[in-house]
């Protein structure tokens, strides 16, 4: 079969050959292009999960210190409030001014979560 097409392009005319060149580069250009595609596709998914699952990681850190700090100080305002039996009220410490797990949210927004326990 290739002996064959080998002696159909001796046959052609000079502009056939030519026509023939450009589509067989332009064939090899154009697999190659979508290869490379493909491949920058795979790599970028791969690097988007990787920051996907640091920045996972780094919202569970930030959320287990922020209730960390939240259950010291229920725990030290319940041992206060066990410790000394004449006060009738207590105050506890406005949660939001103690711990920010994500202070880039709107004002708006972490004004509403606020909790103060005043009595």
């Amino acid at each position: 079969m290739l002996f064959e097409f080998w002696n159909w392009l001796g046959g052609t005319l000079p502009q056939g050959a030519s026509f023939l060149g450009a589509l067989t580069g332009s064939s090899l250009g154009l697999v190659a292009l979508l290869i490379g595609e493909m491949f920058n596709a795979r790599l970028t998914r791969r690097r988007d999960d990787q920051l996907r699952k640091e920045k996972a990681a780094a919202s569970r850190s930030a959320l287990r210190a922020t209730l960390s700090g939240i259950s010291d100080i229920l725990k030290r305002n319940s041992e206060n409030l066990s410790s000394s039996k004449s006060q009738t009220a207590f105050y506890a410490p406005d949660i939001a001014h103690q711990v920010r797990v994500m202070p880039s949210l709107p004002r708006s927004s972490s004004s509403a979560i606020r909790m103060s326990f005043v009595r």
